[in-house]
């Protein structure tokens, strides 16, 4: 049997245009199931940028992602501050511990770390909380610990986040790269122009066809699954 195409998502996971990308993939993905792969690659922003995503930027864009996808489970940060993540290397990290368990282990732990910190703000950057998305997601807990606790993901977790952004030079969180090497950024998504002191000036439209974003998400698996 011939492999699967594959897709690689390269996104951030405290990136909330990932999280709605994710959460539409997650929507029409019964159709392709079993066509083809959906791999998470890290692609980490607080190593480009050498500092976490600030708290304000993430204010000014989660209210973005409910107006574009009302039913996507997103809220402000309701935490106490002094909880908010810090690092999502950590989180990463375990991203990679779980696919040691598969391909489904990896997608149901890559979104639900996300809605850990989403939608409950949850800290997920502490190894509690992360043994808890984990058997929330159906892992063997105890064998996600054990391989989370070697360490030993790291240097992936930077080695795909130099390969995104250095190599291939993704434009940004999310971005899929199709099995042609073709890139395809943010899909379905509104635009936004930023301006000074890292405040919103304005946004531009999504730019789906006949105003169904999802149909956005179709045809780019289509194309992942069309013989070149």
């Amino acid at each position: 049997m011939s492999p699967l195409p594959t897709i690689e998502l390269y996104s951030d996971i405290h990136c909330p245009w990932a999280y709605m990308a994710i959460f539409r993939l997650r929507v029409v993905w019964p159709d392709y199931q079993g066509r083809v792969r959906v791999v998470f690659r890290s692609l980490a922003l607080e190593l480009k940028n050498r500092r976490p995503t600030p708290k304000p930027i993430l204010d000014q864009e989660i209210p973005l992602m409910a107006e574009q996808q009302p039913d996507l489970p997103i809220r402000l940060w309701h935490a106490p501050e002094w909880k908010f993540v810090a690092t999502l290397l950590p989180a990463f990290e375990a991203v990679k511990a779980a696919q040691e368990q598969g391909d489904e282990a990896a997608w149901e732990f890559g979104w639900l770390v996300r809605h850990a910190f989403f939608a409950h703000s949850r800290t997920i950057c502490l190894r509690s909380e992360l043994a808890r998305v984990a058997g929330e997601a159906g892992l063997n807990v105890e064998r996600f610990l054990e391989d989370w606790d070697s360490g030993r993901y790291r240097r992936a977790v930077v080695a795909d986040s130099h390969h995104g952004w250095e190599e291939l030079k993704v434009p940004g969180s999310p971005t899929f790269v199709l099995p042609n090497g073709a890139q395809v950024h943010n899909p379905g998504a509104i635009g936004v122009t930023w301006g000074p002191h890292e405040t919103i000036a304005g946004t531009t439209p999504a730019g789906c066809p006949n105003g169904d974003c999802l149909q956005v998400f179709r045809d780019m698996l289509e194309r992942a699954i069309a013989p070149e």
